[in-house]
């Protein structure tokens, strides 16, 4: 009477389906941002912190949250960040738009005298930009995936229909 046991299931990420569960996530996310930020002593320090706690908060966004049209519970692609993508373009461009702002202003640091006392904030503003261009590329990379893979499934479609 020897039984295997039962594989165990295989615990990961919860997935967040509805958009309560995304607005919480998203209100917990802002006061670690705050919280975690008052950990640092400078300025600086806190924000390069606040910069790389944005970072891991929305690449953890990218696995747990879930559009309408996504199944279940089953992990998402390496890299794919959104259920559609308009809203990785969307975001994509938010994010891209954001970087560049942030490099013109810390090149205006730089050469204007009148902001020149912001010097030394600038390390904060080019790691956030970085991570800000970072998070541009990767939307913008995962829409195109998506719409590629959406092209691949129509252009299959009718083979499979005229097989049948």
């Amino acid at each position: 009477m020897d039984s295997e046991p039962a594989p165990r299931a295989r615990r990961g990420l919860p997935r967040l389906h509805q958009w309560y569960g995304k607005v919480l996530y998203i209100i917990v996310g802002a006061v670690i941002y705050y919280a975690g930020g008052a950990l640092a002593s400078t300025d600086n320090a806190r924000g390069i912190l606040r910069s790389v706690l944005v970072l891991l908060m929305i690449l953890l966004a990218g696995r747990v949250f879930r559009g309408a049209t996504e199944p279940g519970n089953e992990p998402r692609p390496w890299w794919r960040m959104t259920g559609a993508p308009t809203a990785g373009f969307l975001l994509g461009v938010i994010f891209g738009l954001a970087a560049i702002g942030l490099l013109v202003y810390a090149i205006a640091v730089e050469t204007d005298p009148v902001v020149h006392h912001f010097r030394s904030q600038e390390p904060y503003v080019v790691v956030t930009c970085l991570v800000f261009a970072a998070l541009g590329v990767l939307y913008l990379t995962s829409s195109a995936r998506l719409l590629d893979a959406a092209r691949k499934a129509r252009a299959a479609a009718p083979q499979v229909r005229a097989s049948r």
